[in-house]
């Protein structure tokens, strides 16, 4: 299957839902919501993009990498994260088994078609221990991205990556799937378009954040969110 993450994909808003990718102030949260929660060593980003979390990681002095199979993107990232960027296919991932602690991804695998996700979630389980991944299950309305090939429920995810780790032959890993609209960086992403089509300054909402982040953290936040999912008598709470 060909794909399409050209220029026109990122950057000019006509085949997907973005106008302009760039290093928006979510990412770094994200990234610091990984390290609160994981305190990893050694961080997987697959379908990093322009590797934008990935540089806020290393800020955070984790050893971060990001592959990503759209040469455009990569050859656009920070000369300071280029080299810890590499164009690759989640369903060939060049590492070795059990290399990182972490394997994350932001909407990554409803691009991936059915019949090719069975390589990509086990090259995915291969490689790390725990698995954390934002995966958008629902149409967005309007959806103008023509890669959102598998859109599935979060339990229809969660039965396939939990029938290859049963079958996985490496570290039992951790797994942790995340319904991307269900997360607060749909709400982040909400208001952002709003003032920025708005013209509005974003510095007031970036700064909100921070205090919240400060006050609260997304660790709290995250696990709350578990244990609601987990349950299903608190999922209309």
């Amino acid at each position: 299957m060909n794909h399409p993450y050209n220029q026109e994909y990122f950057e000019k808003g006509t085949i997907s839902n973005y106008r302009g990718y760039s290093d928006l102030p979510y990412f770094e949260l994200l990234a610091r919501e990984i390290f609160l929660l994981f305190r990893p060593n050694r961080v997987l980003e697959v379908g990093c993009a322009k590797g934008y979390v990935v540089k806020h990681l290393r800020s955070l002095g984790v050893k971060a990498f990001g592959v990503d199979i759209s040469k455009y993107a990569v050859s656009r990232a920070n000369k300071e994260v280029k080299a810890y960027l590499q164009v690759a296919k989640v369903q060939k991932l060049p590492f070795p088994d059990d290399y990182f602690d972490v394997v994350f991804s932001l909407d990554l695998f409803e691009h991936i078609p059915e019949d090719e996700l069975e390589k990509a979630i086990r090259e995915s389980l291969r490689v790390g221990e725990i698995q954390f991944h934002l995966i958008t299950t629902k149409e967005i309305v309007p959806d103008k991205d023509i890669t959102h090939v598998t859109l599935k429920p979060l339990r229809w995810w969660k039965q396939k990556f939990e029938k290859f780790l049963n079958q996985s032959d490496q570290i039992t890993p951790m797994l942790f799937l995340v319904e991307s609209e269900n997360h607060w960086i749909h709400d982040f992403l909400k208001y952002y378009w709003l003032l920025k089509d708005q013209k509005k300054n974003i510095k007031g909402l970036n700064k909100e954040l921070r205090e919240i982040y400060a006050s609260r953290g997304w660790k709290a936040i995250s696990l709350l969110h578990q244990i609601r999912m987990s349950l299903p008598i608190l999922r209309k709470l």
